[in-house]
């Protein structure tokens, strides 16, 4: 079975949980009451799935008309396959389809797979934030306009 991107469902929650636990680490909420509240509030959440389950999952919140990326994670065995660029691809898909023109996020400045893999689907660094994240590491600031080809 080749995987398929889809939005999520509820009944994906402890192979999502164990994949945003991934991304965000063990601290904050419970993983399966975030994706739990992301999917009652609308939030955009796009998983990857394949025969082996969940490979990887995405969420995002439009407001207006931008799209914040909040989280992209795959799964370990399914990384360097391309599961990352087609989850961000389908959160901007549907964020599109529901009105936002521009696309941003947050990554890590040490996370240069992550940026690599940004760039090659159009954003651009747009500003920093220092000692962003709980460890004092920086945030590099993406855009991306919807709908543009990537660079």
């Amino acid at each position: 079975m080749t995987p398929v991107v889809r939005p999520a469902r509820i009944t994906d929650g402890e192979q999502v949980a164990q994949l945003i636990k991934l991304a965000l680490g063990a601290e904050g909420p419970e993983p399966e009451q975030i994706l739990r509240s992301a999917i009652e509030q609308g939030d955009v959440v796009q998983v990857l799935a394949g025969q082996q389950g969940v490979l990887a999952v995405g969420l995002g919140r439009v407001a207006a008309d931008e799209f914040e990326i909040h989280g992209i994670a795959v799964a370990e065995a399914s990384r360097r396959q391309g599961h990352g660029s087609s989850i961000v691809t389908a959160l901007e898909a549907a964020a599109a389809a529901a009105g936002a023109t521009h696309s941003w996020l947050e990554v890590r400045a040490s996370n240069a797979a992550a940026q690599a893999l940004y760039r090659r689907l159009g954003y651009v660094e747009t500003g920093r934030r220092p000692r962003y994240y709980r460890d004092g590491e920086d945030a590099v600031l993406m855009n991306h306009a919807l709908g543009s080809d990537p660079c």
